[in-house]
């Protein structure tokens, strides 16, 4: 899903949507594994920590997709789509830190809105729209 997007295109909409994202992976057997994260925004990619499970699907699958729901009032969820890569050992909570090099994104409308807006929007130039 998504349009190709650099990094910088990723940066204003989580600073307007926040830190805390929806991360989904793909398990063993073509499962979706769904989690939530914290997001930073490192030198190049996105930074997140995750659990066990969560690291060893992205070991195998590297593909994954974080979503963001918006605050009151939004009607579009933001969605990025990357590559993971482990980056460290667990730290003393258990959780793995990764980076996720970002491929595509995409403004998504919510289901239900009443007005008959596009469906998506790219991200370039997005911190401009609701």
């Amino acid at each position: 899903m998504g349009r190709s997007v650099e990094l910088s295109d990723v940066v204003p909409e989580i600073e307007r949507y926040g830190a805390l994202a929806t991360l989904i992976t793909v398990g063993e057997r073509g499962e979706p594994h769904v989690g939530s994260v914290l997001v930073e925004v490192g030198d190049e990619r996105l930074v997140v920590r995750v659990g066990p499970t969560t690291a060893a699907n992205m070991s195998h699958r590297p593909a994954v997709s974080l979503s963001w729901l918006p605050s009151a009032g939004g009607d579009y969820q933001l969605i990025v789509d990357g590559i993971a890569e482990a980056d460290g050992a667990p730290d003393g909570d258990g959780l793995i830190p990764v980076r996720v090099e970002v491929h595509k994104g995409i403004l998504h409308r919510l289901a239900g809105r009443t007005d008959a807006g596009p469906t998506c929007l790219p991200l370039r130039n997005g911190a401009d729209r609701t």
